[in-house]
């Protein structure tokens, strides 16, 4: 897969785009949903909104629920994967996109509970971001193009009913006015239910009939009820002039004793490059994998490592706000109850020495799971900055990256960064 390029010519300041983020934990003991602490106002006017979180249990047999809201109404939500101890990368991820119109204003929070009225549970690498594009000037079919399905009625598949099978959850359809780069945005809920054994489903993400994503695979974990877990996805990609489309396609990758899939909550955003970007750089665009992510050569334990590929130096053309986007992927190969193989990943400012989202992943819980994570930064600047991804066995034991055929913990890390500017209109 090729990087798109832009270049634009014609600059003016934008309205700043609100962010907000929190590394230390929030403990909550509740068993209904409670603020974070982390929140932020945006802009009057329609805002693209991206939120994300970790949870896992601060006390034993705690099941951490996390959601997103912009003025109580949920945006996003993400239950329970587990309730391993040890850190906030252990239980829950929650990574969400919706476009909303905060005419009258409002406040976008992360809220969480415990499932319990008396144990707790820890929330970190919490982010919030908001870009204003109704207030920068940008007109929906013009310079943007939006589909949403509905919250409360989900796209289902069924395992006798060729379930294997891709099939097309939602699709956004525009016509592209001229060949250049778009940023793409998507979102999904997925849930599986399963009577015995272990259901897993898997989420792509196309443009026209071209998977550009790997897929995002989560497990029912042996879960009888649906229980939703959430996807976000941004990247750079190329358009021709004429007819064009993204879609979400969901498929259920294995069942057992009977299964049924829900997918509920598609979003996808597509936006002209020439519409509102200086410029971006890419690194891991190809999603380049890692099968074999040697910890002697790369690190393991505490000790964090640069993923080779992934940094990237970013300049911009004027002082503007400089977006960066990280979504990373593994498999897990260590599920031991007790101390599991977790990679977990931090972005990096590696010219002012600044992390953001340390340790953002999640425990994947089930031999062979693929799961996506997401995080964040905003930075106003006018000089150069090398952007890095990072990663760590945040469990510490020692085989959190697969080395050997034989030897337990995770593979097949991939993923990319997509940097960006608010620095332009034509």
């Amino acid at each position: 897969m090729q990087a798109a390029s832009i270049v634009n010519r014609r600059y003016r300041n934008f309205p700043k785009a609100a962010f907000m983020f929190e590394d230390s934990l929030s403990n909550i003991t509740a068993d209904i949903f409670t603020d974070t602490g982390v929140s932020i106002t945006p802009d009057n006017g329609v805002n693209l909104i991206f939120a994300r979180a970790n949870a896992s249990a601060g006390d034993a047999g705690v099941s951490p629920v996390l959601r997103a809201t912009y003025n109580g109404a949920e945006l996003g939500r993400s239950d329970i994967n587990s309730s391993s101890q040890g850190g906030h990368w252990n239980g829950n991820e929650i990574g969400v996109m919706k476009v909303v119109d905060t005419s009258g204003l409002g406040e976008v929070k992360i809220q969480g509970h415990s499932n319990s009225p008396v144990n707790s549970t820890d929330i970190g690498a919490q982010q919030i971001i908001s870009i204003p594009l109704g207030t920068m000037g940008l007109v929906e079919g013009v310079d943007y193009w939006y589909q949403e399905e509905s919250d409360d009625t989900p796209f289902d598949i069924v395992w006798g009913d060729s379930g294997t099978d891709i099939k097309t959850a939602a699709t956004l359809n525009w016509t592209a006015p001229e060949n250049e780069a778009y940023l793409a945005f998507w979102y999904a809920e997925g849930a599986i239910q399963q009577t015995a054994g272990l259901g897993a489903y898997a989420v792509y993400f196309y443009e026209g009939e071209n998977n550009i994503t790997s897929h995002n695979m989560r497990s029912s974990g042996g879960i009888a009820d649906f229980v939703y877990h959430s996807h976000a996805w941004a990247q750079a990609i190329s358009i021709s002039a004429g007819p064009a489309s993204v879609s979400v396609r969901p498929r259920i990758w294995n069942q057992s004793g009977g299964t049924t899939a829900h997918f509920r909550r598609s979003r996808m955003l597509v936006i002209r490059a020439s519409s509102i970007l200086q410029g971006w750089g890419v690194g891991g665009q190809q999603e380049a994998a890692f099968p074999h992510f040697d910890p002697v050569t790369h690190g393991s334990g505490n000790a964090f490592a640069t993923i080779p590929g992934y940094t990237q130096t970013y300049t911009p053309s004027v002082k503007e706000q400089v977006i960066v986007m990280a979504m990373m992927a593994s498999e897990s190969y260590d599920i031991t109850p007790a101390k599991p193989a977790v990679p977990t990943y931090v972005l990096r400012d590696d010219t002012e020495g600044v992390d953001y989202a340390t340790d953002f992943g999640e425990m994947i819980n089930k031999v062979g799971n693929d799961c996506m994570t997401i995080a964040f930064a905003v930075k106003e600047t006018s000089e150069p900055t090398t952007w890095k991804i990072k990663i760590r066995d945040a469990n510490d034991n020692g085989v959190a990256f697969k080395d050997t055929p034989t030897k337990a913990g995770s593979e097949n890390i991939h993923g990319l960064v997509l940097i960006f500017g608010l620095a332009n209109k034509t």
